[in-house]
């Protein structure tokens, strides 16, 4: 696995591919399987639906966290933090998107696109020095404040700080876009 770590505006994002990222999707797909239909179109706790079985998903949560230690290290002086992840679900929508927001309780913010077929919407990382808040960011988005655009493609990871106001534009496509987003949480010892 490739991950390159970046500055963006002032802030540091990371995206890479994960080359062997069909097993961990199949095992994804079986989780999901066992997930209500009622809930397929919208935030779930995805650990809430693995078993002793999903032996492959519990060691990609082992390393999303190492990887998010180590990009922590790359960023902050004299840090050698651990993670956990305090939340992860899965999407799996077709015309959803997700307005402007951040997940300020977390330290970091991890996306990992299972399956993210041609027009399933961008994501939008928003400078986070424009002084615009949230809450002031028009429908679309699109003030006056700068963006990093994500073209996602199946097997991405991408990982941010959880202050970055962010945005997914709505999905254009017939299949389903399949994500597993996490949220991670600093261990202090």
């Amino acid at each position: 696995m490739n991950i390159e770590v970046k500055p963006i505006f002032p802030t540091y994002i990371a995206h890479g591919h994960i080359s062997d990222h069909e097993i961990v999707t199949r095992e994804l797909a079986h989780v999901m399987s066992g997930v209500p239909e009622e809930n397929l179109n919208k935030r779930f706790d995805l650990w809430d639906y693995c078993t002793e079985e999903h032996q492959t998903l519990a060691k990609f949560k082992n390393v999303l966290c190492a990887i998010v230690g180590n990009i922590n290290d790359q960023v902050e002086v004299n840090s050698r933090s651990r993670f956990e992840v305090s939340r992860s679900w899965c999407v799996q929508v077709n015309g959803h998107y997700d307005p402007p927001h951040h997940h300020s309780q977390s330290k970091w913010v991890s996306v990992y696109y299972a399956s993210a077929p041609e027009g399933c919407g961008d994501l939008l990382l928003l400078d986070p020095r424009g002084g615009v808040y949230a809450e002031q960011i028009e429908e679309n988005g699109l003030t006056n404040r700068a963006f990093k655009r994500i073209t996602p493609k199946t097997g991405d990871l991408i990982i941010f700080p959880g202050y970055l106001i962010h945005m997914v534009e709505p999905s254009n496509c017939a299949e389903p876009r399949v994500v597993m987003a996490s949220l991670f949480r600093e261990i202090y010892a």
